[in-house]
């Protein structure tokens, strides 16, 4: 009974502490590592799904932390799970670009260097999506529990940031009747590249840095300004349809759609 109480007392240290969480996960990913080399590959994977789930928690709670995110970078490069060679990229980069990447032990610079110089800087965040359809349709979605019918402030600012960004052919935002307090905001796209492109962009990667802090900060925020759902969705356009006095489709994406016929 006293080791279980020890153990339990050990895991919640580990539960707690966000360096104590990034080092268990790292040594799980050795010992997968050695499993991994002795043919033993079920538990191998077992073991690696719960060391990049503890190495992700670790990092969300503290998303500024360099030397996590470039270690994780290093590690998620090795990775065939799906998503991870974005990760991998999006940390290697944050660290390099970050004033605190100077102070990491000189080996660990080094790996980060090489690592990110044999990785391809804009991978496809959307292979199922072919390289000719276009125009390609973004929905992203949030739901707020107390919006009360009003239209939050960030809702214009990104339409006014999206409009200038290079591919955006239209955008539209609306609110749902059969789902109170949910917001879309929709844009058209040029081609998939264009859509690619922005997700690497300033502006979107600050965006997610602006989120990461909000999840961090331990700051309270209030229920109209903390989404209950998020989404972002990706749609190919088709040609067709009418438009008499206008529609939802801005007029020169709906142009562009008759002109395909």
């Amino acid at each position: 009974m006293k080791r279980f109480l020890l153990s339990f007392a050990a895991l919640s240290l580990v539960a707690q502490d966000p360096k104590a969480l990034f080092e268990a996960a790292m040594s799980k990913m050795r010992e997968a590592g050695a499993l991994a080399q002795q043919g033993k590959f079920g538990p191998a994977n077992e073991l690696l799904l719960s060391a990049y789930a503890e190495m992700d928690r670790a990092i969300e709670a503290t998303p500024d932390n360099v030397e996590f995110r470039a270690r994780r970078g290093v590690a998620y490069s090795f990775s065939p799970a799906p998503g991870k060679a974005e990760t991998a990229v999006e940390d290697l980069k944050f660290a390099t670009e970050s004033s605190r990447f100077s102070v990491l032990p000189e080996p660990l610079r080094l790996q980060v260097a090489q690592t990110l110089a044999a990785l391809p800087s804009h991978l496809d965040r959307f292979p199922s999506v072919s390289e000719q359809t276009s125009p390609v349709v973004v929905a992203a979605s949030f739901t707020f529990a107390r919006a009360g019918g009003s239209v939050p402030d960030w809702v214009a600012s990104t339409i006014s940031a999206l409009k200038e960004v290079p591919g955006v052919l239209g955008t539209h935002a609306v609110a749902s009747v059969d789902h109170p307090g949910m917001f879309v905001v929709f844009t058209w796209w040029k081609d998939k590249r264009a859509v690619n492109d922005f997700f690497y962009s300033d502006l979107h990667q600050s965006w997610i840095r602006q989120r990461g802090v909000s999840m961090s900060s331990g700051r309270a925020v209030p229920p109209d300004q903390m989404p209950s759902q998020t989404a972002i969705e990706v749609f190919a356009g088709l040609p067709g349809g009418t438009q008499i006095g206008g529609g939802f489709i801005p007029k020169g994406v709906f142009d562009m759609f008759k002109g395909a016929k």
